[in-house]
């Protein structure tokens, strides 16, 4: 039996294990800490590592975006100027209008394959003549061998035998002369192309011949057609523009004379060019011939033509100076023989004798000038009249007009001379009246290797001793 005095048992929770226990020390994570060190140029103590580290990576991928973008920019720049600024520089400027450079690559690629074309041409046509020379050389030697076979007969032969061997080598020495005249023809005609046609062309076969070649095709091109946009010219567009059967007849042309090694579509690839930029320079081409032969056409027999004389002096102070004595009354004929520079005609007096447009220009100044010939021919000009001084050439011309004769006759010899040069003295004509608004030719870019076909040579060819016939 239980008493009231008996104590209840205690709740309280068990004492603590003597063990000490180990607290952890909460700091914050590392990389929220500020260590005080600046990241760039004193700036950026302030921030934590993990800011730190934060910014840095967006720094280096920052720059490695702006390189990405440069080197995009620099890779496009380096497109854009290859394909659409280097082949659009002009090579020269004609009134307003470019010569692209690109267009000029493709004329020279195309000149470069006519010229070898023309050269192929000769090769094939004295290949020929070769293959008629040594059977016809054969048939001489034949023919001279009968002949002495015949000669010695008749020495030793009868009188009765003498009249009919007699007959036969006369027969045999007639057609020996003319086997032997075919032959000296055939060899005549070989050796010419062997000798002077093939090596001539040749030395036009150089990068810096065809380049000045096609250089002067795309520049009087434009002369051409802004010659024909004139209102005063138009109706000849269709005489001088040629028709789409003019081209295919030019670009037929142009394969079928290429060398028998070289196709047309290797040509293509080798120029990096289309069959349409080949039409289009083949174009120009067949557009220059027909102004040729329009101008030709236009020199006919009878024409106006003046009578005039010249003193022609070497430097502007020489000429300025007989001008001046001209003007006071002065003898021209006089002053022709006492100061003219021109041989042929000082002890004349000066006198040219009769001329034709374009005449003066072709005979007296070398087709290099046609300042003369513009005065001479302007139709304000009278008889007596004295030119001032004039730059034609290179010298110092005074011209006096002693004639005028609005139809006159041209002797033949004169005539083909100047329909032979008629398209070159326009030219001159017109590049005179265009004056500064034709730009000077960028020489460096005309030479530009890249420009140039990889066949072309950059010298002739040394000349080799002519062949014997």
């Amino acid at each position: 039996m239980k008493t009231q005095a008996a104590r209840r048992p205690s709740n309280k929770r068990p004492t603590r294990s003597a063990k000490i226990r180990k607290y952890q020390r909460q700091t914050a994570h590392v990389e929220a800490r500020r260590d005080g060190k600046p990241l760039i140029f004193g700036w950026g103590g302030h921030l934590s590592q993990k800011e730190k580290l934060s910014l840095q990576r967006r720094a280096i991928w920052s720059l490695v975006i702006v390189f990405a973008v440069i080197i995009v920019a620099l890779l496009v720049g380096f497109w854009i100027n290859i394909n659409i600024v280097i082949p659009n520089s002009p090579l020269v400027t004609v009134n307003g209008e470019k010569v692209p450079q690109a267009d000029y690559r493709k004329m020279v690629a195309v000149k470069a394959q006519l010229r070898a074309n023309d050269i192929e041409a000769l090769q094939t046509k004295s290949d020929n003549l070769k293959k008629q020379i040594d059977p016809q050389q054969k048939v001489v030697n034949d023919l001279n061998k009968q002949v002495e076979d015949l000669q010695n007969k008749l020495k030793s032969s009868s009188a009765d035998a003498k009249p009919d061997l007699e007959k036969q080598l006369n027969e045999k020495k007639a057609k020996q002369d003319t086997e032997q005249k075919k032959l000296n023809d055939l060899q005549m005609r070989y050796n010419a192309i062997v000798q002077n046609d093939i090596p001539n062309q040749k030395q036009l076969y150089t990068q810096q011949q065809v380049g000045a070649e096609s250089t002067d095709l795309l520049l009087e091109d434009i002369l051409i057609r802004q010659w024909l946009a004139d209102p005063q010219h138009a109706s000849l567009s269709n005489q001088i523009n040629p028709t789409p059967q003019m081209v295919d007849k030019a670009l037929n042309d142009f394969k079928q004379g290429m060398p028998k090694s070289l196709t047309y579509d290797k040509f293509l690839q080798d120029n990096h060019l289309s069959n349409e930029d080949v039409r289009n320079m083949l174009t120009v081409k067949v557009r220059q011939d027909n102004m040729k032969k329009y101008q030709a056409d236009q020199v006919t027999s009878p024409s106006y033509q003046v009578q005039a004389s010249h003193i022609i002096l070497d430097t502007p102070e020489a000429a300025k100076k007989v001008l001046d004595q001209l003007k006071k009354g002065a003898n021209f004929a006089k002053l022709a023989k006492e100061q003219s520079k021109d041989s042929d005609t000082k002890d004349k007096g000066g006198e040219l004798g009769w001329m034709i447009p374009g005449q003066y220009s072709i005979d007296r100044v070398s087709k290099v000038g046609v300042a003369g010939d513009l005065w001479l021919f302007d139709p304000k000009r009278t008889v007596n009249e004295v030119s001032p001084v004039i730059n034609d050439g290179g010298t110092y011309r005074i011209l006096k007009i002693t004639g005028i004769e609005k139809s006159r006759n041209v002797d033949e010899k004169t005539l083909k001379n100047v329909k032979d040069n008629a398209y070159t003295v326009w030219v001159l004509k017109e590049k005179a009246r265009l004056g500064d608004k034709i730009s000077q030719v960028d020489d460096q870019m005309k030479l530009d290797s890249a420009n140039m076909p990889s066949n072309l040579p950059v010298s002739p060819p040394t000349q080799q001793s002519p062949y014997g016939g």
